[in-house]
């Protein structure tokens, strides 16, 4: 009996986390990109709560608050690369051959959701499979994660997102962290307010 009361609990709170998930994410209505994060976690998928305290992490009614207040569509493609030491100038030198000349950010340490140094473009999403290609001519050599962009992190860097290469373990916690400190700041600066 307790472990069909234990099912039930689960069952109920993965509900309620794919609905948000599914208003958030509406590629992924199964849900099956939130389970592969909660796997990632290396918890155990029948502990409710180690599946709570993901979602927690995620904060999607806040991801999804956001999202929706900033729905406006990008043609941007982000190309981030990992582990390319002594690669740099051959692919930047690759990509600036295809798309010429490009600025380059490089970080020398973790970055919102990025948990370690890289360096990054950005593109038009039509340039999508021309970056695929180049990607996959430093197999090996480095790891890229190229994905749009849109005002909705989370799903840009989960179903909108792909790996060439190894992938990396990013840090989803910070998307609902970013979206809740957004919306503080929104409603402390909008006239509605109150603040003078």
């Amino acid at each position: 009996m307790e472990t069909l009361v234990h099912e039930a609990q689960l069952r109920g709170r993965r509900l309620e986390a794919f609905v948000l998930w599914s208003s958030l994410v509406p590629e992924d209505p199964a849900g099956a990109a939130l389970l592969r994060l909660f796997a990632e976690t290396g918890a155990d998928a029948r502990d409710v709560a180690s599946f709570d305290a993901f979602v927690e992490s995620l904060d999607l009614p806040a991801c999804l608050e956001w999202s929706r207040l900033e729905a406006r569509s990008r043609d941007e493609l982000h190309v981030h690369v990992y582990g390319f030491q002594g690669q740099t100038l051959a692919i930047k030198r690759r990509f600036a051959e295809r798309f010429g000349p490009l600025a380059w950010k490089n970080h020398v340490g973790a970055v919102g959701p990025h948990p370690e140094p890289m360096m990054e473009t950005c593109l038009r999403v039509a340039d999508r499979e021309a970056a695929r290609e180049i990607a996959r001519s430093f197999a090996g050599r480095a790891s890229f994660f190229v994905h749009e962009a849109t005002e909705n992190d989370l799903r840009d860097h989960t179903v909108l997102g792909e790996w060439v290469g190894e992938p990396i373990k990013l840090k989803f916690a910070h998307f609902g962290r970013y979206a809740r400190a957004q919306l503080v700041k929104r409603r402390e600066t909008s006239p509605s307010s109150g603040a003078r």
